[in-house]
């Protein structure tokens, strides 16, 4: 059973990444300011952030493991799906078919960025990170 934060829980970390993509669309690629961030606290998942033109923002969460799988070989499920490209670029399918963004990715940031994710939750650690007692509250509501 998970135990609840005052167990030991170990401190928040978080990383913090700015990077650039580009929006593959029809007449031509446009490059999108993105911000690659984790919390140890979301041990699985890293938060893809693209600031689109006018200010607003899309955040996609990416299972860790998913990043690391597509930086070599396709891999997806539903409305995400991941695959090397020529070139040191990772290619990003976002959303569900017929409203997808398609997004390329700089390879070795995506990797670099995940190994630092690693360093600081070690895999198989994941769950010692998270903090349980929201959750068993409100099992216990």
């Amino acid at each position: 059973m998970p135990q609840p934060a005052s167990a030991g829980l170990p401190p928040a970390q978080t990383l913090t990444r700015t990077t650039t993509t580009e929006l593959l669309t029809v007449l031509r690629p446009v490059r999108i300011d993105t911000t690659l961030s984790y919390c140890s606290r979301a041990p699985f998942t890293v938060g893809i952030a693209f600031h689109i033109l006018g200010g607003d923002v899309t955040v996609w969460r990416v299972d860790r493991d998913m990043i690391t799988a597509g930086a070599h070989t396709p891999t997806g499920r539903g409305d995400l799906h991941l695959r090397p490209t020529g070139g040191g670029k990772v290619l990003l399918r976002l959303g569900p078919p017929g409203d997808t963004a398609t997004v390329l990715a700089d390879r070795d940031h995506l990797v670099e960025m995940v190994r630092q994710t690693y360093v600081l939750v070690p895999p198989g650690s994941e769950s010692a990170h998270i903090d349980w007692q929201p959750f068993l509250d409100h099992l216990d509501g």
